[in-house]
């Protein structure tokens, strides 16, 4: 097949010189036989420059083109001698058959490798059209896993925040629940405390408080004796005598006064002690109890 193509191609460029020389000849033919009436012909016209130029005689250049033509020709037989058979009438049908299956088979192999040729073509574009689809279709995915990846993110950041309020929330209902809690703790202190201190009132206990709103009455009373006294003072004659006698004994009226003034426990907490034995040992086995637990 290598043999017969490149056979083919010697036939083709010795047909090409041929018909090369067979221009030139013409040329050369009509250049001789030229007359000033005839029309020109820019090819005829080149070509005898061409000769002018180069200083060759259209006689010498026929000569040249002759020989030229006769090896041609001489060629050209030669190179047609395999292909007799197809021309030659003598020739055997199988031979003729022979080279017809030969041919066929040539043009099959070219149909095939044309063929080849289209499909791998095709298969190439298939490939690369594949990859374009698959580079687009892989860039889609992943813009669309950048997406969801956002909205996953920016949910668990909400989620999140949403936890932290809850959390807030929480804790904020914790404290103030601690804090009502402790308030009313605080009040049923306040109300055991209240019941306790009834309870030792009735017991005959005193307290700090108590004991300033004593203080402070019996600064009033006294205070109270001595504007008594001052206006007894001013009024003179009987009051002279009683003015006497209070200042005779300040002591045991004060007392009286203060004594009709005061609550009958105060006074007998108070007062009682310094003029009653029994009064002291009683108040002395409350402090007892008071200051020692158990009594």
């Amino acid at each position: 097949t290598r043999n017969l193509r490149a056979t083919l191609e010697d036939l083709r460029h010795t047909l090409n010189l041929a018909e090369a020389l067979r221009k030139e000849m013409e040329m050369l033919i009509m250049m001789k036989g030229r007359d000033s009436s005839m029309a020109k012909d820019d090819a005829l016209d080149i070509f005898s420059r061409f000769l002018n130029e180069n200083k060759i005689q259209v006689e010498n250049q026929e000569s040249i083109a002759i020989d030229a033509a006769n090896s041609t020709l001489s060629k050209l037989r030669v190179q047609l001698e395999p292909f007799r058979i197809i021309t030659d009438e003598k020739t055997p049908w199988e031979e003729k058959c022979a080279l017809k299956s030969s041919v066929d088979k040539m043009e099959k192999h070219k149909r095939n490798k044309l063929w080849r040729k289209r499909k791998r073509k095709a298969i190439a574009e298939n490939l690369a059209r594949e990859h374009e689809n698959f580079n687009e279709k892989d860039k889609a995915a992943n813009e669309w896993r950048s997406r969801e990846t956002a909205k996953d993110i920016a949910q668990l950041k909400v989620d999140k925040m949403k936890e932290i309020a809850k959390l807030k929330t929480k804790q904020g209902k914790k404290s103030l629940q601690s804090e009502l809690e402790l308030v009313l703790m605080i009040e049923k202190v306040q109300e055991l405390r209240k019941l306790r201190v009834e309870k030792l009132k009735k017991q005959g206990r005193f307290f700090p408080d108590e004991d300033d709103r004593f203080v402070d009455g019996v600064r009033e009373a006294v205070e109270e004796e001595e504007r008594r006294e001052m206006k007894s003072i001013q009024s003179g004659g009987e009051e002279d005598e009683k003015v006497e006698k209070m200042k005779k004994n300040p002591s045991s009226s004060s007392c009286d006064y203060v004594h009709q003034l005061l609550h009958p426990e105060f006074y007998h907490y108070y007062h009682g002690s310094s003029t009653d034995l029994g009064t002291l040992i009683e108040v002395r086995r409350q402090w007892d109890a008071f200051l020692r637990a158990g009594g």
